[in-house]
């Protein structure tokens, strides 16, 4: 092969083997276009039933204490003090005033069938328990009935007990024992049956301070390093979370609701209230706020707090103030025009544990009737 050739040659296999151009990337592929930016928050809008007002329908008003009444050898104006619903429906309704006697009126009827004893002096508050219900009087006395309703309905005198000054808290173990708190800071449960002091608890002072027992026996106890629960049937004690914030104030009442809730009131110098109700680990449920500063204010007077039994409506009173109802989940309000307290009474208030939004107030529209209102 001649020089020439050979050239060629290899210039041909040189240009074989000369690597071929690579193919281009593909494209990346374009971003996502970004979502749009969210739309701004729209207002909540309450549902429209927290926008109606609550109200508050008068049903019927019941004479349940004398327009003059006998107390302590005296004639004066008639006043109630305190009243309750009875069994087994709420169509009847029990009151204790300064006539010295407890009365009873059935609401279809509009007026008092049947009256106690009197008492010997001022009754000033009644407890419902089962078909049992008790009385006591502003000298330290506890009277205790049986309430039939069958027919026209009937009432069997269980007995009368002298337990010395205090105030009655409740009664528990079956409706068979009363918890008594005395002016001495002794806590007594009382057997109504067997006439006879069961328990008694000391350093137990209820003078600044307010509760009630519960029928299976749960009472809150103030004072010591924490205050607690207490079980006056069981002795069992529960030292409850009940973490406020302190500039509330002063814890001024609190008891036991529907079996496992703690409801709580506290009150600042400046006469601020705030009513809550917790569980036992002190999870508040609601809280509702009322102004106290332009009522009056004296030691053995506290508010008046009445709760319905399945926690729909709470109210609250102060001496001095209107009366006002909260719907606990809504926070609807309504109140009543100011009522006059008596030099015996105030205003007192009871839910219906039988008949959800009906409530009894007493001293209105006379300081002797109590008037029975609709919530709606």
């Amino acid at each position: 092969m001649n020089g020439r050739a050979l050239a060629a040659t290899l210039l041909i296999a040189v240009g074989c083997a000369a690597p071929q151009p690579r193919a281009a990337p593909p494209a990346p592929r374009p971003a996502p276009p970004a979502p749009p930016p969210p739309a701004p928050a729209l207002p909540a809008i309450p549902s429209p039933r927290s926008q109606e007002p609550l109200v508050l329908e008068r049903v019927t008003q019941l004479e349940l204490q004398p327009a003059r009444a006998s107390t302590s050898g005296q004639k004066v104006e008639g006043s109630v003090a305190d009243v309750a619903f009875l069994p087994p429906d709420g169509r009847s309704v029990v009151a204790v005033g300064n006539d010295d006697r407890a009365w009873i009126a059935e609401l279809t009827r509009g007026r008092a069938h049947w009256k106690s004893r009197p008492l010997g002096k001022d009754a000033e508050r009644v407890v419902v328990c089962g078909k049992r219900f008790a009385v006591q009087t502003s000298g330290g006395g506890l009277a205790v009935y049986e309430w039939v309703p069958e027919g026209r309905g009937r009432v069997i005198d269980r007995g009368r007990f002298e337990l010395g000054s205090g105030k009655l808290l409740g009664l528990f173990t079956g409706c068979t024992q009363a918890a008594y708190a005395t002016l001495d800071d002794k806590l007594i449960a009382f057997d109504v049956q067997l006439g006879s002091v069961a328990k008694v608890m000391r350093d137990a002072s209820y003078a600044h301070f307010d509760t009630r027992v519960t029928e299976n026996g749960w009472l809150f106890v103030p004072g010591g390093p924490r205050p607690r629960l207490l079980n006056l049937g069981t002795d069992e004690s529960i030292e409850p979370e009940l973490a406020a914030p302190s500039g509330d104030g002063r814890l001024m009442q609190a008891f036991v609701v529907a079996g496992d809730q703690i409801l709580t009131e506290h009150c600042t110098a400046a006469r601020a209230c705030v009513v809550r109700l917790l569980d036992f680990k002190g999870r508040p449920r609601l809280e509702h706020h009322f102004d106290g500063s332009a009522g009056v204010w004296t030691s053995d007077v506290p508010s008046r707090i009445a709760i319905s039994a399945e926690l729909r409506y709470l109210a609250w009173y102060r001496d001095g103030l209107p009366l006002q109802v909260v719907e606990s989940e809504t926070g609807r309000r309504a109140q009543l025009p100011s009522i006059q307290r008596t030099p015996s009474a105030v205003v007192a208030a009871a839910f219906s544990p039988y008949e959800v939004g009906k409530l009894a107030v007493s001293l209105t529209p006379e300081p002797n009737q109590v008037t029975l209102f609709d919530l709606r």
